[in-house]
């Protein structure tokens, strides 16, 4: 199992628990530096999230929506696509919760509006101020920011969704940079003990 681990400094560990089995996959971080600086190009998926279904709202097995529409996303020349759910509000992205930033503040979509609420999305509701509600495509001229995020990517800037595009991101690489150091503290305190 060791030479399966070799070369992989920055990696993601993917463990799948059930009464059964134990399953994991390792993989490189595919998110660089370069990536960051750019932000990402996103477009609006023609798939629905159902926010009636109780599935939705946790972590299971069933990725089968989110990879095919990442992979579509990656051929049509996107770096990630946004579900919409069935009353046309934003939910979530295909690996990824969305914010959005207007006047200095943050939204998010509601949890209501069919997402599963990540690790990183609920430490920036509990640290930021951010305001939950419903955003439909439509308002998205409003907002000058938007960023997304995942355990593994942490806060990724997005340059455009469609036709609208974010020209700035002051307040998307003010979280970055504390999300960076909270993560650099951390490392470091562990590795006192």
């Amino acid at each position: 199992m060791q030479k399966e681990f070799d070369g992989l400094e920055h990696c993601a560990l993917k463990l799948m628990l059930t009464k059964e089995n134990v399953v994991y996959s390792l993989r490189a971080n595919h998110y660089t530096p370069e990536n960051y600086e750019k932000g990402f190009i996103m477009d609006v998926s023609k798939v629905k999230r159902n926010e009636t279904s109780p599935l939705v709202y946790h972590k299971t097995m069933n990725y089968g929506d989110c990879i095919l529409e990442k992979r579509n996303a990656t051929a049509a020349g996107m770096d990630e696509r946004l579900f919409l759910n069935t009353k046309k509000q934003i939910s979530e992205g295909t690996v990824s919760n969305v914010f959005f930033v207007r006047n200095g503040m943050i939204y998010t979509p509601k949890v209501s509006c069919g997402l599963l609420p990540g690790i990183l999305r609920e430490y920036l509701c509990d640290t930021e101020e951010v305001e939950e509600t419903y955003i439909y495509v439509q308002d998205l001229k409003w907002y000058q920011e938007c960023f997304v995020t995942n355990s593994l990517m942490g806060i990724m800037p997005v340059r455009q969704i469609g036709g609208i595009r974010f020209e700035e991101d002051k307040v998307t690489r003010e979280l970055m940079r504390r999300y960076r150091k909270m993560v650099r503290d951390t490392a470091n305190r562990k590795q006192i003990r």
